[in-house]
């Protein structure tokens, strides 16, 4: 009851800020370039009025031209828009708010659009608080992370909460519609069922931006081991067991943790089944695979048995943390950082650069060194890769349909498509925050890689937008410059060449009703196949209830779940 009491009364605080904030912007002054245009717009008329009543037989019906190029400011004079995005976890370790980021204050320089951010707490899950700001009517005029609500898209345009942003992109939107010229398939991608935009999605343009996750190993530890990397199942059995007695820490304790998990989106176990074929992650695509053009769901995947069977042994036999499903991304590093774990399932810069920046070489192993593993050969014969990205991230920025600076708003996250504003997002303002070297390569200054106290990534996130909200996209300048080891940039060259033939796409489309009875199917369904998962390989649910375990999921209606998904699959092959 204390803690209900104090959500709500957090809730309270947060909406009468969020009024305040809202309500301070609503009478700003149109700017000189609206002016402009809409006389050209009303010359345009009268000039086309003439034509009509003095028709040539030389004349032309005109060609749509689409939006027009802009150059910043955005706006003459200064207007204020609200932004309802998470603060990063990586940022919040030197500001209390984005508006404290030095490109968020250059760029409100630049455009004359000043932000002010409201962050959810981070002991509300981000659907509580974005469902919490829907309901009250109080909504920030630019909503990042929209895609985590409870309605989809096309039920929050429809119910009046966000904008359609179609017919906006088509008239301000300049540089998304380049995306759209230059990528084939992207427009389709950020469209959803009922045929609308409704934001503007973060994306990956750049191929090698798309793979930043991978297997790692203290690669030092194979090296006094004698063994190689991996390859095929039975060789990564051989090489947890090797981490687990052969003492390669060197301190006379057998206290080795062969593989560590990190909870945080499934970053361990779930990531194992990719050895068996089949993708048994939650996080990532509801634990569907695609095997022959049809959707499975992780306990229906022919090597579902198998991989729970293994799990269990190797749980057992101690080549998995016991902490496995409850350690979060502080107590999983913890175990990296002092000599204990063997290997893990991690990110390039989170995980290996990260890792590799925060070591204490002086008093650990001066040999410190982790590596990417690839994804390993199945009884198949085939490595395959569940985890990439695609081009167009699920997550994005929507406009309320209740701003009131609406043109300001587009062209403010449009911008960040530019090529200036890319660079401006991901490195901050040059011969500030960034220079560019002989080869146009672009480089962070010593105010970012010297920053005292702060790791690269979390420096960054002070001073610019790369690798965090509210960016748009997550560009090659950001990929190389962060890349401070050459362990960061050996992933894409090690995961890039496994096949995605299994992989079920991110930007599956459902219509509001399909939306709403796969939302309440999975809810429940969700956190059965969870207790499970947890139950097979810890021992405390026995593998002899595997199939009774599969039976209770269909009872719970997850065949009718994966008919929805499967007609979207069908839909998205159709395309």
């Amino acid at each position: 009851m204390k803690n209900m009491k104090r959500i709500i009364a957090l809730a309270m605080v947060f909406l009468l800020l969020l009024t305040s904030a809202c309500t301070g912007n609503q009478n700003s002054k149109a700017d000189t370039s609206k002016a402009e245009s809409s006389k050209a717009e009303s010359s345009k008329a009268d000039s086309s009025k003439a034509d009509a009543s003095t028709p040539s037989e030389t004349s032309t019906p005109e060609e749509p031209t689409g939006p027009e190029p802009y150059e910043l400011p955005i706006v003459a004079n200064k207007v204020t828009l609200t932004m309802f995005s998470v603060l990063d976890g990586k940022a919040s370790v030197s500001l209390s708010s984005m508006e404290e980021n030095f490109t968020v204050q250059y760029y409100e320089e630049l455009s004359n659009v000043h932000i002010q951010f409201f962050h959810p707490s981070s002991a509300t899950s981000l659907t509580e608080a974005l469902n919490t700001m829907i309901a009250s009517g109080e909504i920030t005029d630019i909503i990042f992370n929209i895609q985590s609500a409870t309605d989809g898209i096309d039920a929050l345009i429809s119910n009046g909460v966000i904008l359609r942003l179609n017919e906006l992109i088509d008239k301000w939107g300049y540089y998304y519609n380049k995306v759209f010229e230059e990528n084939p398939g992207f427009k389709a991608s950020v469209t959803t069922y009922d045929g609308n935009i409704g934001m503007y999605s973060t994306s990956r343009l750049d191929e090698p931006t798309r793979f930043f996750e991978s297997y790692v190993v203290r690669k030092d530890w194979l090296d006094t081991l004698k063994i190689e990397k991996p390859t095929k199942v039975d060789e990564w059995y051989d090489m947890l067991t090797a981490i687990k007695t052969g003492d390669p820490n060197g301190n006379g304790q057998a206290d080795e943790l062969p593989f560590v998990s990190n909870s945080n989106e499934e970053m361990g176990i779930y990531r194992l089944s990719a050895l068996f074929g089949f993708n048994s992650s939650y996080y990532k695509q509801m634990a569907c695979s695609i095997f022959d053009g049809k959707v499975v769901f992780a306990s229906e995947a022919p090597g579902f048995t198998d991989f729970v069977t293994t799990m269990n042994k190797w749980y057992a036999e101690g080549l998995l943390d016991p902490e496995t499903f409850s350690t979060d991304a502080a107590g999983w590093k913890e175990k990296v950082l002092t000599d204990r774990a063997g290997s893990f399932y991690g990110k390039m810069n989170g995980g290996i650069g990260t890792l590799l920046g925060s070591y204490d070489y002086e008093k650990g192993d001066p040999n410190f060194n982790l590596e990417p593993m690839a994804y390993p050969i199945t009884s198949e014969g085939k490595s395959f890769d569940f985890f990439s990205q695609e081009p167009c991230d699920n997550g994005g920025a929507a406009i309320s349909a209740k701003c009131k600076e609406v043109e300001a708003a587009v062209k403010y996250l449009d911008y960040m498509y530019s090529p200036e504003g890319q660079i401006m997002m991901d490195m901050g303002k040059e011969g500030y925050t960034y220079e560019f070297d002989s080869n146009g390569v672009a480089h962070y200054t010593d105010l970012i890689t010297k920053a005292e106290g702060l790791s690269l990534v979390q420096a960054i996130a002070k001073y610019c937008i790369g690798g965090i909200m509210p960016r748009m996209v997550n560009d090659k300048y950001y990929w190389d410059a962060v890349m401070s080891y050459d362990q960061q940039r050996m992933v894409y060259p090690t995961v890039k060449d496994s096949t995605r033939e299994r992989k079920c796409p991110q930007s599956l489309k459902y219509s509001q009703e399909e939306q709403s009875r796969l939302n309440t199917l999975m809810a429940d369904i969700e956190s059965y196949y969870k207790e499970g998962m947890q139950g097979f390989v810890t021992g405390a649910k026995p593998l002899s209830e595997v199939e009774a375990f599969r039976a209770q999921l269909k009872t719970m209606g997850l065949d009718e779940a994966v008919a929805i998904m499967q007609a979207a699959y069908d839909r998205y092959i159709a395309a």
